[in-house]
């Protein structure tokens, strides 16, 4: 879950190198670590973005459906 950070926040950026003050907070699952999240900026959180959509981009609903009509899912 990710969570806006209120502007009265001054809690510099997680991210290596980043000198920002972050502007969102990654709250974590409680079992996954210790402390209560991750705080990013915006610019950080813009390039997560992208790295994480190259990695995990949805397919087409179009193609989905062409696919299930040919011969299923593999």
């Amino acid at each position: 879950m990710i969570k806006e950070l209120n502007s009265a926040y001054r809690i510099k950026c997680d991210t290596a190198g980043c000198k920002n003050y972050a502007t969102y907070k990654i709250i974590l699952k409680p079992k996954i670590s210790l402390s209560t999240g991750v705080y990013v900026c915006t610019k950080c959180a813009k390039d997560m973005y992208e790295d994480l959509g190259k990695l995990f981009v949805p397919k087409s609903p179009v193609n989905m459906i062409k696919k299930n009509l040919l011969g299923g899912t593999k």
